[in-house]
């Protein structure tokens, strides 16, 4: 499989973006509502609208000024001076009264600023803030997976017993019993006298003309069931067809879990790396028109793609709804100008790229986004696999698909 994948790398065009601080000392920021992720950008104009705009000052405003602090403790001991001639013994004088408390000075000016200190502990948990208004309604998430079944309950204790209910009306007519045992063959009667020629009776009513309408169901080879609509038609000479139409979903979605399998030497995708989990999340509507003419090549624009890979640093999410670039799905034709025929479902215009491929050239039967048959698809000789690329770059990260589910949405 790696060398069909290798087979289409690119050069690879390198764009680094920076975050970038305003000149009014104010961070800005864009908070994804759905996926949590947060980016840095140099005005709030640059937010989407599934986005909410954040900024804050880089310092805080200068707080009021401080008590003053205690008087601190008594300097140490001058040196011992030299010792000075004895003078003559004066009368003790009487202790004199005590002065009175001088007031004290005005504050001196507030002094430059020192140096910044180092950053202290963090302080106690402030109390919460009153609630904002409420904000606008998110975009629909990916369908999680199903969460295992809990444990059986207790049995409840059994109830009083309840009044007797009024008698039920008959119920109907059993079973035909069986065969009785053939009784003796009676006497021969007598020849009875022929009687006229009857008329021409009317022609029957097909007794499956009030099928025609009802519900059915279309086994897949998954072990589920497609509900569908059963048509009868009743040819000229009698003859009966009968066939289950599918009822057409209003949505199909798919959900694939795998491992990051590759990822590009030498170049840092967003910290995306060998073995990262991922989760990507497909919805498309089956029964949409296809926009392309062409024979064995389909173009479908009601999507929304998205691939979240858990990287060491946190989740990153890449693709979404619709961006101008259809789906587009292959019969046998997938890179027909390698060499190499296969069937391909991808999004390979975007700045990310979705491509789900098989190298089996009987995993799609049409280029119909209907006749995907996604259980068929994952079980194809070789694993199907996503990829990711750069923008205006070649593929740079593959992962390969371990585990599929597919939900219709009626």
């Amino acid at each position: 499989m790696k060398t069909y994948l290798l087979a289409f790398l690119l050069v690879i065009s390198f764009m680094t973006v920076l975050p970038c601080q305003a000149e009014d000392n104010v961070i800005y920021a864009c908070y994804q509502k759905r996926t949590g992720q947060l980016r840095l950008v140099s005005s709030l104009s640059e937010c989407r609208k599934s986005e909410l705009a954040l900024s804050w000052n880089i310092a805080g405003s200068r707080g009021p000024q401080g008590e003053q602090g205690p008087v601190g403790p008594a300097g140490p001991a001058g040196p011992q001076g030299s010792i000075g001639e004895t003078g003559p013994a004066g009368p003790k004088g009487d202790t004199g009264p005590q002065g009175p408390q001088g007031d004290t000075g005005p504050v001196g000016p507030i002094g430059p600023q020192g140096p910044k200190g180092d950053t202290g502990e963090t302080g106690p948990q402030g109390i919460p803030g009153p609630d904002g208004p409420k904000g606008e309604k998110g975009e629909t998430g990916p369908q999680g997976l199903q969460g295992e079944m809990g444990p059986q309950g207790p049995a409840g204790s059994a109830g009083p017993q309840g009044l007797q209910g009024e008698a039920g009306p008959v119920g109907p007519v059993g079973p035909q019993g069986s065969q009785g045992e053939t009784g003796p063959t009676g006497p021969q009667g007598p020849q009875g006298e022929v009687g006229p020629i009857g008329p021409q009776g009317p022609l029957g009513v097909n007794s499956l003309a009030g099928l025609d309408g009802t519900a059915c169901q279309i086994p897949r080879s998954d072990g589920t069931f497609i509900a569908g609509t059963l048509t009868i038609k009743v040819g000229d000479f009698g003859d009966v067809t009968m066939k289950c139409v599918p009822d057409p979903p209003a949505k199909i979605q798919v959900t694939f879990t795998g491992t990051i399998s590759y990822a590009m030497p030498g170049f840092d995708f967003n910290g995306v790396q060998i073995g990262n989990p991922f989760q990507a999340y497909l919805e498309y509507n089956p029964s949409q028109a296809d926009q392309n003419s062409s024979p064995d090549t389909g173009h479908y624009l009601d999507y929304e793609f998205s691939v979240t890979v858990q990287t060491g640093a946190g989740s990153v999410t890449f693709g979404g709804g619709y961006t101008g670039y259809p789906i587009i799905i292959n019969n046998d034709v997938f890179n027909a100008s390698k060499g190499a025929d296969m069937d391909g479902i991808h999004n390979a215009g975007a700045g990310v790229l979705f491509l789900l491929e098989s190298f089996n050239l009987n995993s799609l039967a049409s280029d119909k986004l209907s006749d995907v048959d996604w259980t068929k698809l994952f079980s194809a000789a070789y694993q199907p696999q996503i990829a990711l690329r750069a923008s205006n770059a070649a593929v740079v990260v593959v992962g390969i698909i371990e585990n599929l589910s597919v939900q219709i949405v009626p």
